[in-house]
């Protein structure tokens, strides 16, 4: 369906390097100061998601935890009944069997709490360090196994992925950094309003770009405010809600990986943030 809502883009812009023709010299110390704000910046937002999310995923690792514990005091049990005389054959093969089960839910479990800590792990890694291919794909599953928690219940979370995994250079934790605050953008969103609450995220290789699309059904965004959700400290949410950093160090994060973010809404149909990073092949 066409939008026709105002559509805000960024420039792209390759990664800050040396000071080229033209450049005052003297600037060297004030571009210096400023790439390290930036940098603080970022890293204060980071926390700022981490602390939103600690909750919700500890809740999730703590569900495996709980039937990995009661499945372990049942397989003791188990054991003993097995070395016990009284125990038939026939109770010993269906106690085997129920056991088998348990191990299996067990090693279910740990995955799953794996796969959520790897996740936080990865958004919590420093932004210095060397860039390399990133799977775009790979990126969204783990922004979406974080925000997943969230959005249970609340939302319906759909998540569509391309057949063609885009792969592009750069740093698997900064860009799921920057996947995260749109999704968690698109939840506070979603809440504003009754009926309906969806969360749409895709990725495609659009040559010759990798692409993230995030989607939501929320209140959508106000012309006369959608050019200003990228300035820093510029917030709609409530006190304590948001800090207004999450969109500002998004675009900084995809303008470091030499790519561009644009958004586009209409009041009462939602918002589109679409993201585009090159392929490391293109």
């Amino acid at each position: 369906m066409p939008r026709c809502g105002l559509e805000l883009k960024t420039p792209r812009r390759a990664d800050d390097g040396p000071p080229v023709e033209g450049d005052d010299a003297g600037d060297g110390f004030t571009i210096h100061a400023a790439r390290e704000r930036d940098r603080r910046l970022v890293e204060a937002q980071k926390l700022e998601a981490m602390g939103r999310l600690a909750s919700s995923v500890a809740h999730e690792v703590n569900t495996p935890l709980q039937y990995i514990g009661s499945h372990l005091r049942f397989l003791r049990s188990a054991c003993s009944r097995l070395g016990c005389a009284t125990t038939s054959a026939l109770e010993g093969e269906a106690l085997v069997a129920r056991m088998l089960v348990a191990l299996d839910e067990c090693a279910e479990g740990v995955e799953s709490a794996q796969t959520m800590v790897l996740a936080m792990r990865q958004l919590a890694h420093g932004q210095a360090v060397v860039m390399g291919p990133v799977d775009l794909n790979q990126v969204t599953r783990k922004a979406v196994t974080l925000v997943q928690p969230l959005a249970h219940g609340i939302c319906d979370l759909s998540v569509s992925l391309g057949d063609r995994p885009p792969i592009v250079r750069g740093h698997a934790g900064a860009l799921q950094h920057a996947v995260l605050n749109l999704l968690t953008n698109a939840f506070d969103a979603v809440q504003e309003r009754s009926g309906e609450r969806r969360i749409m995220i895709r990725t495609q290789t659009d040559v010759p770009d990798g692409v993230i699309e995030v989607e939501d059904t929320g209140p959508g965004i106000p012309v006369e405010l959608l050019e200003r959700v990228f300035e820093p400290f510029f917030t709609t949410k409530i006190v304590g809600k948001g800090s207004g950093q999450g969109l500002p160090v998004t675009r900084a994060i995809v303008e470091r990986h030499a790519g561009s973010i644009a958004l586009t809404s209409e009041p009462g149909s939602g918002a589109r943030a679409r993201i585009r990073v090159p392929l490391a092949n293109a």
